[in-house]
This record gives C-alpha cells, structure tokens and sequence, in this order.
C-alpha cells in the first residue's frame, strides 16, 4: 500500500522534485510510475495530483498543448470535488505556467 495514490501520495512530489531538479527523463519516468499506481476507480485527489504533474512535465519539456490538457483535466476535477491542497497545487502550478507564457510572448 506504500505509494498508493490517495493513500501515501509520495509519487506526485517525486515527480515535481524531479521537473525542479530538470531531470525530465526520470521524471518521465516517475510519473509513468504514478499513473500505473493508480487504482481504479481513481481517488479525486490522486487525479487531480497526476493531471497537475503532467501538466507541469509538459510545460517542462516544451509541449504547451499537452500542458494546456493536462491542466484543465485538472481543473475539471478541482471544480467537482472539494480538495484544498491539491486545488492550491494546481492553481499555484498553473499560474506560473501561464505567467511564463505570457512573458514570454510579451518579448
């Protein structure tokens, strides 16, 4: 049960420690990882956890239409369920995805 998402929900930290570092290979790695962790039916905050980190390892490796899906898969789910922290994540996350884009479409 160690690593289950919902239930020790390590996995999503390891991803974003990994993109942090900008060891996107392993973090690649890490998230498959998570998304076959996952137990059916999902868990909303495991859910909404791995839609952020996908989200957060496209916008990482340059791929803005996977980034774009991935959070708003992840917005679908904060909008359907009450989960304070992984909702906070998400919006934190995004927010600097945006902000980046538009600095850098602003040069």
């Amino acid at each position: 049960m160690g690593g289950l998402p919902g239930v020790f929900n390590w996995r999503s930290t390891e991803v974003d420690a990994l993109i942090g570092l900008g060891r996107l290979s392993e973090a690649e790695v890490a998230l498959r990882q998570f998304e076959q962790a996952m137990p059916e039916p999902n868990p909303k905050s495991a859910a909404l956890a791995l839609a952020r980190c996908q989200g957060n390892l496209a916008a990482a490796t340059g791929d803005p239409t996977g980034a774009d899906a991935a959070f708003a898969r992840g917005h679908a789910i904060a909008e359907a369920t009450l989960i304070p922290l992984e909702q906070a994540l998400l919006y934190l996350d995004d927010g600097r995805r945006l902000r980046s884009v538009a600095s850098t479409q602003r040069r």
